[in-house]
Parts: structure tokens; C-alpha cells; sequence
């Protein structure tokens, strides 16, 4: 079950599964403070001191992150593109397209693909969210030529046969009937987003019922034929590998694609609707009543990603977010759960997107407890919250967690090439993933306070709930 209520509304798609996304900026984990010791003398910038980048003739970007504790490769190649850059009668078609790119080439039956990757002992996978599609696998070093012969492969000429089409619509409908519309989390997540900002905001990933039982090969040939350029595209390689060795075989085997002129990304058109500040989802389904308190609103002129004012408050909603919520015993917690004994959890975070952002506090209310109750204690006890954790102590403590926590997340071979496709994702220069650490310690508790001033406003903030039964809404500040 998703912890927050932006959990529930975007989520990657894979091509084995349905993984949620967690959307919130909340990397702290208490457990992470048994390994502190451990990385005592680790910088986070020292992660990313192998990383070395170029861009091929044709615009395909490579990334290689040197790590050479074990003979193995993480590698990802990535699109830039995702559900929001589907047309309304698209929706769907970037992650059935992604399946599709496992049903064969011009050269691969259907299924040989997935053998040759088991032959070298590989792990591979795919995943679409929506603004990134990605196909990524592990496997012994040796076999990097291997990975990139058959990703260009399939690249050049996948085969999208109307037979395997068809074959994969199927897959692709019980996907979402049994790990999206079986959730009401989900479908209480995507509500929020219809009621509040319309239906391409609502939009999930895996797409609509409608589109997906009627698309055919020519549809996905035509999204392919738009998004799957050179210049759309990153190459990155974490592990037992170094620039010098991969750049030649990404040459040898990319090099050959032409670029294109890309489809116009689709800019974000949500709008609040301040009419929809409190409503309830009922979903007979739902076996324990849960509770939301949002705030959602665009964010490109102050907490987007781009600019650098746009950047120190991100950062500083970052800290907030660890402050408030990151450790045991922290006050959100604290209040609801040990004071006064009405949560069984709470959880509090703030999420980005390339032009929107917002924060999320939820809570689990106990036994006996109704959620509107649990949530006007929640919005009583958050505002309190913030100011008790704006101390020059705490906020330095509140750093060196929230540093080790990213030090521990990125420590593994996949780790960094996460990083480096998220940014890829957000159309970031690959140098943000070397600022990490200087931005954190700046943070001031000025920053936050002003963060949080522009996130806690009335105008921009509602309550929702998901029931198994329906209720009387109560009247707001009763």
C-alpha cells in the first residue's frame, strides 16, 4: 500500500509489474542511521567523481559511471519520452510500445531478445513513467557489446507484427486490471488528480481502457517512428566499465541512427480547482479508511527544476520534508502516533514535477478513530511541527541523514545510473548529480521557513479521504 496519497497517483510501469513511484523527496530512512558509521568519511559528490559523459555526432548521450568493485555492468538506455507526451488518443501507447520492444525485430524473432539476455546471465527490464521510458539491464561486463548489439537492434527495426500486437493487448489489459484498477489507492490517487485539475492530469501511465483495446501496430509504429531518435536518447553505463571502452561499441553500433525533429513536448495544463477543497472516494474494496491533506499548484515559476532560485527551494523543500518527518520520533509522529495516540502512521513529503509540485500529509487513523478526525488533528499538528524542527541543531543533523541517505541509495552499481536517468528525465545538465552535497549544506532555515510558506496557503490546499462507505463531509475549519 502506498505510504502517501502521491504514491498512489503516478507510478512506473514495467514490463513485468506495476511499481509505484514514490513522488515524494523523502530518501531518510531511520534504519539507514544503524550504517552511519560506515560512510562517516564518504562525500556524496564522491559518488559521482567516475562519472564521465559525451554526446555522439547524431545527439545520443552517453554516460559512464566507473565502478570497479565487481565485473558487472548496470546499464539503461533511456527515451525521453512518457504518458504525458501522449495526445488524448494516445494514452497508453508509450508503455504498450515499450512491451512491443520485447515481441521481436526485423532481424529477432519474438522472444529471442529475452534469450539472448538470459545466455549471458542478465537482468533486464523496462519501465515508462510519465516523462521517461527505459530499458535497463545488469550483466557481467563482458557482455556489453551484447546488450548494445541487441538494444540497437531492436532500436533500428523492431517488428510490432500484428499478431504479437495482439498477443501483447492482452498482457497489457490484465496488467492494469489486476495491478491498477485492483488498487483503490490508485484509482483514489488518479480521482484526486481529475477532480482537482482535469483529465491530463488524471491520465495514469498505463493508459485508458478504450485506447488500449483499439490501438494497433500503425499507432505504435507512428509514436515510435516520432520519439525513438538518437537525440532523444541517453546510453548509461554504471559498474566495471570506463568511458574509453564504451564509447567506441556505442559508436560502433548508434552511431548509424539519423536524428529527427521531436514532437513538441506537451506543456502541463492542470489548473486548481479550489471548489474541490474537501470530497471523499468511497470504494467498497477498501479495508481501512485513509486521509490526505494536500497542496497542489504549478510550480514552474518558483518550484520547478529549473533557474536557481527554483533550485535553493527545492533543496530547502527537500529539508523540510526530512525535517518534519525523517527520523523516528520525529514530530509529525510523535503528535499523532505516541501524544495522542490517534495514527497508526503518518507520513509527510513534497514531490516535483517537471511543472508542478506539491505536498502530501496522510495518516492512518486507528481502530475507532473517524479519518476527518485523524486529518483536522493532522492539520493541526503540521504547521506546529514545522516550527519545532526549525532549530540550527536539528537542521544540522537533519543534513548529514539526509546526505547518508542518498550515500547508502546510490551505493550499488544501480544506484548512480538511477540518478543520472532521472536527471535525463528532467532535462538536467549531468552536472546537478555533482552539486548535491554543496546544495543540501546551504540550505538555511530561512530557505525553509520561505518553502513552506508557499506550500501551506488555504487557497491552494485540500482534503480528501478514501472510505469503504460513504459519509457526511464535514464543513472546513469546524
Amino acid at each position: 500500500m502506498p505510504h502517501t496519497l502521491n504514491e498512489a497517483i503516478d507510478g512506473y510501469i514495467t514490463k513485468q509489474d506495476v511499481d509505484g513511484l514514490d513522488c515524494s523527496v523523502k530518501y531518510a530512512n531511520p534504519v539507514l542511521l544503524i550504517f552511519a558509521t560506515l560512510f562517516m568519511m564518504q562525500s556524496a559528490t564522491a559518488l559521482y567523481e567516475n562519472a564521465r559523459w559525451t554526446t555522439l555526432d547524431n545527439g545520443l548521450q552517453l554516460v559512464v559511471i566507473e565502478n570497479h568493485r565487481a565485473p558487472v555492468i548496470h546499464a539503461r538506455l533511456a527515451f525521453r519520452v512518457g504518458s504525458d507526451d501522449e495526445r488524448d488518443d494516445q494514452a497508453g501507447l508509450a508503455h504498450y510500445l515499450e512491451h512491443m520492444m520485447f515481441r521481436g525485430s526485423a532481424t529477432l524473432a519474438p522472444g529471442a531478445f529475452d534469450a539472448a539476455m538470459s545466455r549471458i546471465g542478465a537482468d533486464h527490464n523496462a519501465s515508462t513513467s510519465k516523462t521517461l521510458t527505459t530499458y535497463l539491464a545488469t550483466f557481467g561486463s563482458q557482455h556489453l557489446e551484447t546488450w548494445l548489439s541487441l538494444e540497437a537492434d531492436r532500436m533500428a527495426a523492431v517488428a510490432l507484427l500484428p499478431s504479437e500486437v495482439e498477443s501483447e493487448r492482452g498482457v497489457v489489459l490484465t496488467e492494469k486490471l489486476q495491478n491498477f484498477d485492483a488498487s483503490p489507492e490508485r484509482l483514489w490517487g488518479i480521482e484526486t488528480r481529475r477532480r482537482l485539475q482535469g483529465d491530463m492530469a488524471a491520465r495514469p501511465v498505463i493508459g485508458r481502457q478504450e485506447i488500449l483495446e483499439t490501438t494497433t501496430p500503425d499507432d505504435l509504429r507512428a509514436f515510435f517512428d516520432a520519439w525513438y531518435k538518437p537525440n532523444n536518447a541517453a546510453i548509461i553505463l554504471s559498474g566495471d566499465v570506463s568511458l574509453d571502452v564504451a564509447l567506441p561499441l556505442v559508436e560502433a553500433y548508434f552511431s548509424k541512427f539519423e536524428p529527427g525533429t521531436l514532437p513538441a513536448r506537451r506543456p502541463y495544463q492542470g489548473e486548481f480547482n479550489s471548489s474541490q477543497a474537501l470530497y471523499e472516494v468511497v470504494d467498497e474494496r477498501v479495508t481501512e479508511d485513509r486521509g490526505s491533506i494536500l497542496t497542489w499548484m504549478p510550480s514552474t515559476e518558483r518550484l520547478g527544476y529549473f533557474g536557481e532560485e527554483a533550485l535553493r527551494l527545492r533543496y530547502a523543500a527537500f529539508m523540510l520534508s526530512e525535517l518534519v518527518s525523517g527520523e523516528l520520533r520525529a514530530p509529525l509522529d510523535r503528535a499523532l502516533i505516541v501524544d495522542q495516540g490517534i495514527a497508526k502512521s503518518v507520513s509527510f513529503g513534497l514531490y516535483f514535477d517537471d511543472d508542478k509540485s506539491g505536498a502530501s500529509a496522510s495518516v492512518d487513523p486507528v481502530p475507532g478513530v473517524d479519518v476527518n478526525e485523524a486529518l483536522e488533528a493532522l492539520e493541526i499538528a503540521l504547521p506546529k511541527a514545522i516550527e519545532e524542527s526549525l532549530d540550527p541543531a536539528l537542521l544540522a543533523r537533519a543534513k548529514r541523514r539526509y546526505i547518508r541517505s542518498a550515500i547508502y541509495a546510490n551505493d550499488s552499481v544501480s544506484g548512480p545510473a538511477i540518478s543520472f536517468a532521472r536527471l535525463f528525465g528532467q532535462d538536467e545538465p549531468w552536472e546537478r548529480n555533482a552539486e548535491f552535497e554543496q546544495r543540501v549544506s546551504a540550505v538555511s532555515l530561512a530557505d525553509i521557513e520561505e518553502v513552506a510558506a508557499i506550500y501551506f496557503r488555504s487557497d491552494q490546499s485540500f482534503r480528501t479521504t478514501l472510505r469503504k462507505e460513504a459519509t457526511p463531509l464535514p464543513t472546513l475549519g469546524e
